[in-house]
């Protein structure tokens, strides 16, 4: 599905304003971001359990907001937004032990030089999200926009930094975590 099919169909939606016209929008968003939602909210919980919660107030975010997208940005800048703030708010809302204390990233780095020396890809792809998950929040964002593609300008738009922190932000993740740079 084209995001300009769905940006028609957005305006479609808000001229009728009918639900049912919003919700057939709405199902075309799960169809196309459904399996990027779900590894971004993978990268913000450990447990099945959870991931799935995390989703469920996700579809709930874009559903509710659905009807004010003004299309000031693209689709798909403005869904992992509302993803990532939905994520960022889940988290801080969380009331739980601590499964460990946030470290710095040149010893997430340090880490995660001998995972794949050690584990099959699986398990390595494992080790990688769990590091992630123990970087500050803002580092974690932009590692999972990263990893989902999203190019820096995006990523900027997204977080509210600026395209060069981003970039620079990104390029000391990586370096920590052992990561060169594909060209």
């Amino acid at each position: 599905m084209s995001t300009l099919t769905l940006d028609m169909d957005i305006a479609k939606a808000r001229e009728a304003g009918s639900p049912s016209v919003w919700r057939g929008v709405f199902q075309r968003i799960v169809a196309q971001y459904s399996g990027s939602l779900r590894r971004t909210c993978r990268g913000y919980e450990r447990e099945a359990e959870s991931q799935e919660e995390l989703l469920q107030e996700v579809w709930l975010a874009l559903w509710t907001a659905l009807p004010r997208f003004e299309g000031r940005s693209s689709l798909r800048t403005w869904v992992y937004r509302v993803a990532h703030n939905t994520a960022v708010k889940h988290i801080h809302r969380q009331v739980r032990t601590p499964q460990g204390a946030e470290i710095d990233v040149e010893t997430l780095g340090q880490q995660l030089q001998n995972v794949e020396a050690r584990l099959d890809r699986h398990r390595a792809r494992q080790m990688l999200a769990d590091l992630i998950r123990k970087l500050p929040a803002a580092d974690r964002q932009l590692m999972l926009l990263y990893l989902e593609g999203l190019t820096g300008a995006e990523i900027a738009e997204i977080t509210g930094f600026s395209p060069s922190n981003v970039t620079t932000r990104l390029s000391r993740i990586r370096t920590a975590l052992g990561r060169k740079e594909k060209s």
